[in-house]
């Protein structure tokens, strides 16, 4: 996870809630914390309300690091970008996190507004790069739009979503 505000923790907690290991990545280390806040919140209100056992909360909120260092996702098999709604922040983002993540991983923004293909272009190879769009709030939320460009490959397309399927989601 690129981010971990509203949107961003929400994808990470229900993705570790499935099993799945995750690596959220903010700016500073304050904003990491902060992260991890939300999760903790939204984890314990899901015990309050029977929908997990503290255990697997607990062992969910395991699975989770929180950094400030882009290089923490080197070895990550998909990228979901959640910051604002910049698309000059976007771009430069996933620009970034193509430098950094090997050439098979998948590379996803959470957007609502900004076009796939424009921030695919910031990407030297777009075909894996494809919108996964989670409604808020994304532990309570089942549907995730797929969204893909020209070039978004058939493959990406299809690993996108058994990622979908094994989180749980529509």
């Amino acid at each position: 996870m690129i981010g971990g505000g509203l949107m961003g923790s929400g994808i990470a907690e229900v993705t570790a809630t499935a099993g799945l290991a995750v690596v959220v990545r903010e700016v500073d280390e304050q904003a990491a914390v902060a992260a991890r806040g939300r999760v903790e919140e939204s984890l314990a209100r899901a015990v309050t309300r029977t929908k997990v056992s503290q255990a697997a909360a607990q062992e969910a909120l395991e699975r989770i690091e929180f950094t400030s260092h882009l290089h923490e996702l080197a070895d990550v098999d998909l990228v979901i970008e959640a910051v604002p709604e910049d698309a000059d922040l976007k771009v430069a983002v996933l620009a970034e996190v193509a430098e950094v993540v090997e050439p098979h991983a998948l590379i996803a923004s959470n957007t609502s507004s900004i076009p796939i293909a424009q921030l695919a272009a910031a990407v030297p190879d777009p075909t894996r790069v494809l919108g996964l769009h989670f409604f808020s709030p994304v532990p309570v939320m089942g549907l995730v739009e797929l969204v893909v460009a020209l070039d978004t490959s058939p493959e990406t397309v299809e690993q996108a979503g058994r990622f979908v399927e094994r989180i749980g989601k529509t």
